[in-house]
């Protein structure tokens, strides 16, 4: 990610997309200073904790908190520590009487990480119906085969 902050006119940069690189840290400060113009983030599926988050100023912290309601900034929940770190920051600015911004994207982290468990539950509440599907028309498949077989046997020996 280091090389990315080396481009030429990153005030023209408004996409970045790190899908699935194996990031493991991020600075989101320096990112939202270095790409102004920054409209969309995808650091999904990356192991990312979070560094210098006390360098974000309060407009960061507000663009990152509308980022990651919108989904125009992604951040896998699953992997890293970013967003435990994020929690961790805004709670500590709460605590010192922190802004709307810290209070907006505390709720936005907390109602975010509820939501993955329920997918991953109602997904995996299916998987014997479907491991049962699957294995219900490979046995239709292979007695069909089996029937076809013995037929094409007797009439070669008839």
């Amino acid at each position: 990610m280091d090389a990315l902050l080396t481009l030429p006119n990153k005030d023209k940069v408004e996409k970045i997309n790190f899908f699935g690189n194996k990031i493991g840290e991020v600075d989101l400060a320096r990112l939202f200073t270095d790409f102004p113009n920054l409209k969309y983030l995808n650091l999904d599926r990356n192991p990312l904790s979070a560094k210098n988050l006390n360098n974000l100023t309060e407009k960061q912290l507000e663009k990152l908190a509308d980022g990651l309601k919108s989904k125009q900034i992604r951040i896998s929940l699953g992997q890293g520590t970013v967003l435990a770190d994020l929690l961790e920051y805004t709670q500590q600015l709460i605590k010192k009487g922190g802004s709307s911004s810290a209070h907006k994207l505390q709720e936005i982290i907390q109602n975010s990480s509820v939501e993955p468990s329920n997918k991953e539950e109602n997904s995996s509440k299916y998987a014997p119906l479907i491991i049962g599907g699957v294995l219900v028309v490979g046995l239709a498949l292979m007695a069909g085969y089996l029937v076809g077989k013995r037929r094409k046997e007797k009439e070669l020996l008839d």
